[in-house]
């Protein structure tokens, strides 16, 4: 796997040479600066296959660099690890919503980076599998959507907040990482479109892509108040974590997600074809049993959801 390694410690990058050598990336790039970063992507002749980051660096943050990066087509998808001892939630939530895939708080161990490493390199091998041969794929019909979902991403860092759209497998890690640093105070929303299958399947190819990418999209918006960050799942399936989701208030977020089922209707559909109705069920992470895996989180949601 070929790695580029952002950080203005110059400590840190010896360190990092050292330890990835041991490991076995040898294909390394080290810079100090956001910008040389830039330049170094841009000139490479091979696309780099994994980025680590650090967020607090002079001139240009990685958050500030992340959307440029990913406004290149080679990295819409590259896994970007950040690595800082940013641990503040606000900064965790911004990073992912830029568009990072995982984070790694200084210090870091270096078990704990390279099990982010190889991770990093099994999601890259099977998104590339899967859109080379998108009918191996184990959902085909939803590649085209979390393409669609990856370029509504920010463009600018001025587009960056603490809420926002991200892919799947970012959320789970964002989940882990903000749950790390601040405990219960976590909630997931589980969202599910009744009736989702049947209403993809009479849009045009086209839209199928734009349907599940817009209603996410649409749940980021009527949600943003909450400072909610969301995923889509599949099958219809969409999730939102904050810290400011109140399940005694239920009928409000009902609203909110009815809002932006209308939305939708009225982009995908039109006015005229009626309004899709949502499923919605809360999960907590206190309601996860202290010291089980904190994904539980969202299989306690999903169960409530399919008991709704």
């Amino acid at each position: 796997m070929r790695l580029l390694a952002v950080d203005d410690d110059s400590v840190i990058l010896e360190l990092l040479e050292v330890f990835l050598s041991s490991i076995g990336y040898d294909d390394v790039e080290y810079v100090t600066s956001g910008a040389e970063a830039l330049k170094t992507i841009e000139n490479a002749r091979t696309p780099f296959d994994c980025i680590l980051l650090d967020i607090q660096m002079p001139g240009m943050t990685g958050i500030e660099l992340i959307p440029q990066v990913r406004s290149i087509d080679d990295y819409l998808f590259t896994p970007i690890i950040m690595l800082t001892a940013m641990l503040d939630r606000n900064w965790i939530a911004e990073a992912f919503v830029a568009g990072a895939w995982d984070y790694v708080s200084k210090p870091f161990e270096l078990y704990e980076l390279e099990t982010r490493l190889h991770a990093a390199e099994l999601r890259l091998s099977e998104t590339r599998r899967f859109y080379a041969r998108p009918d191996q794929a184990p959902a085909q019909l939803e590649i085209p959507a979390k393409r669609q979902i990856a370029l509504k991403r920010p463009r600018k860092f001025e587009a960056v907040s603490q809420s926002g759209l991200i892919l799947e497998d970012a959320f789970e890690n964002c989940l882990l990482r903000i749950r790390d640093e601040v405990g219960s105070d976590l909630r997931v929303l589980m969202i599910e479109v009744d009736g989702f299958n049947n209403r993809l399947c009479s849009l045009s190819e086209r839209k199928r892509a734009r349907y599940p990418a817009e209603m996410a999209k649409q749940l980021g918006r009527a949600l943003s108040s909450t400072q909610a960050i969301v995923t889509y799942r599949g099958g219809g399936q969409f999730m939102a974590l904050s810290f400011t989701f109140d399940s005694s208030d239920v009928e409000n977020m009902d609203a909110l997600v009815q809002k932006a089922a209308r939305r939708t209707d009225n982009k995908i559909f039109g006015p005229q074809d009626g309004v899709t109705a949502c499923r919605t069920a809360f999960a907590r992470a206190s309601d996860v049993p202290c010291g089980s895996d904190p994904l539980r989180i969202i299989h306690v949601a999903q169960e409530r959801l399919r008991l709704s």
